[in-house]
């Protein structure tokens, strides 16, 4: 889940900056990454030109283009996105119609707000873009979500696929190959495989220490050494994707 974050003064942008980013750095389920912009012209000229982000926290009262202005610019784009305004003052919600806005925050922005304001906007997320892998089990077909797992194995001919709530799910066993099964998870770019027995999602990764990758519970996952140069390069990789700030 990619934001983006619009304001003009510096100690606002750093205290709204703080509080998104806590909130990501503890729901790693949804691979997120924060892009901060001082000016609007730099934020609505990365949009045109690289694309969108999945929601935007825009100040209103900006020089020159104003949130609002900015908001329109997004649309115009063919950006459907949420968009937040931050704001001193209610006025601006008639105004903010015309780009369809999804709601606003009043400043000072006040951290209990914010995190209910942003679990509606990612379970909204979660629901458009998380599709679950059905996964045959002894009690029938049981959906596995992504952004929940872990990682998942081989263990004898069943897969285990370990959520990040202490579950595991069991595949009944013959389900073919590690490869074709993972073959969804892998098409994502938070997946990799370490070993010819194991798939780990690299947004769970706590710190890669040698050749092993240490989950936040404690569990080590061992790259093996003929895939250890690709795999520690698709983990550099990935951790520069998601802290890239403009």
């Amino acid at each position: 889940m990619r934001l983006a974050l619009c304001d003009d003064d510096q100690n606002e942008l750093k205290q709204a900056e703080q509080m998104l980013s806590s909130y990501l750095s503890v729901r790693p389920e949804l691979d997120g990454s924060l892009a901060c912009f001082c000016s609007p012209y730099d934020l609505g000229e990365q949009v045109s030109a690289q694309g969108g982000f999945h929601a935007y926290f825009l100040d209103v009262m900006m020089p020159g283009m104003n949130g609002i202005q900015l908001g329109e610019r997004i649309r115009a784009a063919g950006d459907r996105a949420p968009i937040v305004y931050l704001t001193s003052s209610p006025d601006f919600a008639v105004a903010s119609y015309s780009v369809r806005a999804y709601g606003y925050l009043l400043k000072p922005v006040q951290r209990p707000a914010l995190e209910q304001l942003l679990e509606e906007l990612t379970a909204q997320w979660q629901e458009e873009t998380q599709r679950p892998i059905p996964v045959r089990t002894a009690a029938g077909a049981t959906p596995v979500y992504p952004g929940d797992l872990m990682y998942m194995e081989v263990r004898g001919h069943a897969f285990l696929y370990h959520l990040s709530n202490g579950q595991t799910v069991k595949s009944i066993a013959n389900q073919g190959t590690l490869d074709t099964a993972a073959a969804p998870l892998l098409a994502s770019p938070r997946f990799v495989k370490i070993n010819r027995g194991q798939v780990v999602n690299m947004s769970y990764i706590a710190s890669l220490s040698g050749n092993d990758f240490l989950l936040p519970d404690g569990t080590a996952l061992h790259i093996s050494r003929l895939l250890a140069a690709q795999v520690k390069s698709r983990y550099i990789d990935y951790i520069l994707d998601r802290r890239w700030q403009s």
